[in-house]
C-alpha cells in the first residue's frame, strides 16, 4: 500500500494492537486472526502487530492494512522493537504495510544503525 493511501485510509481511525506472546492463552497467529477480524467488525481500519506470521495471518483474515513490529530480545542491546535489519527482512517478507522500530539513538545490536535500517 501506498504511504500516502495507507495515511488516507487511517487518519483519524481507529488502529488496533494485536498481539500475544509464547506462554499466553491467545498465542498464535490464528488467534491473532480472529482477533482482529473482530476488532475489524468494531471499527478498526489498521492493525498493528508483531511478528511476520501474524501480519501475513491478519492481512489473509481482514485485509486490512498492518503496521508489522517484531520484538526480540538481544543481550547487546536494549532496543527491542525491529532492532536489526533480521527483523526488517522478516516483515518485508510477510508485507506488512508499515514497518514500525525503535528510533531512539540507542546502540543495536550488532553495531547496525538505525539509518541503515530505514534506507534498507
Amino acid at each position: 500500500m501506498k504511504k500516502q493511501m495507507f495515511l488516507n485510509n487511517v487518519k483519524n481511525k481507529l488502529i488496533v494492537s494485536c498481539q500475544s506472546f509464547p506462554g499466553e492463552p491467545l498465542y498464535g497467529p490464528d488467534v491473532m486472526a480472529k482477533m482482529s477480524k473482530a476488532v475489524q467488525e468494531g471499527g478498526a481500519t489498521a492493525i498493528r502487530t508483531n511478528g511476520k506470521d501474524e501480519v501475513i495471518a491478519i492481512k489473509a483474515a481482514t485485509g486490512l492494512p498492518t503496521i508489522g513490529i517484531i520484538k526480540k530480545n538481544y543481550e547487546s542491546s536494549d532496543v527491542y522493537i525491529t532492532p536489526t535489519l533480521e527483523e526488517v527482512q522478516e516483515l518485508i517478507e510477510s508485507k506488512t504495510d508499515v514497518i514500525a522500530l525503535d528510533a531512539t539513538p540507542r546502540k543495536r545490536p550488532h553495531g547496525e544503525r538505525l539509518e541503515d535500517l530505514v534506507a534498507y
